[in-house]
Formats: C-alpha cells, sequence, structure tokens
C-alpha cells in the first residue's frame, strides 16, 4: 500500500478536527483568524505600510490590533488612506467577512442540532411526584385520559410517556386522544424502556407510579411489560425502597412471573 500524501494527511487530519464537534470547528476558526491577521501585520511591518495619514509608525501591537479590527468589522476599511495600505486592510477585510460567515454558519447549525435533538425527545424529565408510563400500544389514550380525570384536583400534576417511538408523533396521538389535559402536563420521551440508560430520562425512581405496557403486536405481549419490569426493579442506580408498579399482562399464565420480577 502507498504511503500517504501530505494532502491525505492533512484530510485526515481536518476530517478528525471536524468530526469533533462545534467547539473543535470554532478553535480551528479562531486559529485561522489569527494567522490571517499574523500574516497580514507581517506584510505591513516588513514593508513599512502605514496610512498616508498616520504622523508616526505604528506598533506591533497596534498593527494587530487595527487587522482584527478590520477583520471583524468590514466598515473600518472605509477611513483608511493611502492605497497600499488600503490594500493591505482590504485583504484583512475579506478574509474576515469568510470567517465571519462561517461563524455564523457553525453556531447556527449547532443551534439547529439543539433544537433537533430536544424535538427527538432524548433530554431527562426533572419531574417528581409524577406517573410514568412506559411503553406505547393502544391502551396509552384511555390511560392518560384517565389519569388527567384523577388529577383534575390537584393543581400539579405530570404524566410522562416513555416509549420506543417518535416524540413529535407521540405527542400528536396524545393531543387528539386528551384535547383538554387540565392541569396535567403530559411529556412525551424518546427511548426503549428496556435499556438502562434511556430508562433514566423518565426519572421513574421518583415517580408516584409506574405502568409498563405491553406489545400488542406481538405474539407474547407481556414479554415487553415483563422485561421494562425486570430493567426497572434491576437498574444499578434504583435506590432502596419499594416502586409502585401497575403492569398490563393479558395471559394470566403470566401473572406470577410479572409478580416475582415486579
Amino acid at each position: 500500500m502507498n504511503k500517504p500524501t501530505l494532502g491525505e494527511k492533512f484530510r485526515y487530519w481536518f476530517d478528525n478536527v471536524m468530526a469533533r464537534g462545534t467547539g473543535a470547528l470554532i478553535g480551528l476558526l479562531g486559529l485561522a483568524t489569527i494567522v490571517m491577521i499574523a500574516l497580514f501585520a507581517a506584510i505591513v511591518l516588513a514593508f513599512g505600510i502605514t496610512p498616508a495619514d498616520a504622523e508616526q509608525d505604528p506598533g506591533t501591537a497596534e498593527v494587530f490590533w487595527n487587522n482584527l479590527m478590520r477583520a471583524i468589522d468590514p466598515g473600518n476599511v472605509a477611513s483608511d488612506y493611502g492605497w497600499f495600505y488600503r490594500a493591505t486592510s482590504l485583504g484583512v477585510t475579506i478574509g474576515g467577512l469568510f470567517v465571519v460567515a462561517s461563524l455564523i454558519s457553525i453556531i447556527s447549525g449547532a443551534f439547529d442540532a439543539q433544537i433537533e435533538a430536544l424535538r427527538k425527545g432524548r433530554s431527562r424529565v426533572i419531574e417528581s411526584d409524577h406517573t410514568v408510563i412506559l411503553g406505547w400500544n393502544s391502551k396509552v389514550g384511555p390511560i392518560v385520559r384517565e389519569l388527567c380525570i384523577a388529577n383534575e384536583s390537584e393543581k400539579r400534576a405530570v404524566v410522562v410517556i416513555l416509549a420506543d417511538k417518535d416524540k413529535v408523533e407521540m405527542e400528536d396521538e396524545i393531543r387528539d386522544e386528551v384535547p383538554e389535559p387540565g392541569p396535567t402536563r403530559i411529556i412525551c420521551r424518546s427511548g426503549d424502556p428496556m435499556d438502562h440508560d434511556d430508562l433514566l430520562r423518565a426519572n421513574p425512581f421518583e415517580a408516584r407510579a409506574v405502568i409498563a405496557l405491553g406489545d400488542e403486536g406481538s405474539e407474547d405481549p407481556d414479554a415487553r411489560a415483563i422485561k421494562t419490569t425486570l430493567a426497572l426493579t434491576h437498574h444499578p442506580l434504583k435506590p432502596e425502597g419499594e416502586i409502585h408498579i401497575v403492569g398490563q399482562i393479558r395471559n394470566p399464565a403470566n401473572v406470577e412471573v410479572a409478580r416475582l420480577v415486579g
């Protein structure tokens, strides 16, 4: 195999930097800005290029500062005098336009990514004394509706639904089933209730009660409810004490297994 060329090494390094996220991109952009400012400052100092109206030659720090201001604000170049000085200032300004445009693009992309992550429902719920529903099937709507009726006398009630389903789709279906939830807030999160990490998104260990639903489309609909309960009761971060769990069991033969697990 041929040895990688210098260009391939640079592209490989650049790909690794890009993969590190927004912070690395902003750092790389800042480094490029410093290099650009230093390059034009070296040209100004080496050739003694100064504004035509300057009474004395600016120092090194002043040259760096002026270049930085022209890179950030293109309007500063309008007040320059002398064609040689204008040419160097214009070069810094053009480079600054690319830097500012890239910075805005990076920040906008990071903001859009955060909004998309919130829409996916991957964040952890910070609630206590709430009701958690683990799983999704046709019983979710009636259960949430009954919970909302039961919570009508409360000032603040929360129902959290964690299911392996798109967050926006869950919210739309719940809104159709329960158009007027009253004082009850309904929060949806996407994740697998049988996964220990995903399970923590619903904050089940500070909940008032947990409802584990089965999979109606499976040959063994009770398996998911039992496995979800097992993941909850054997979670490594489970605190001491009991958890109030209600499970949906359709086959009477699985009732004893569910009791042993829960």
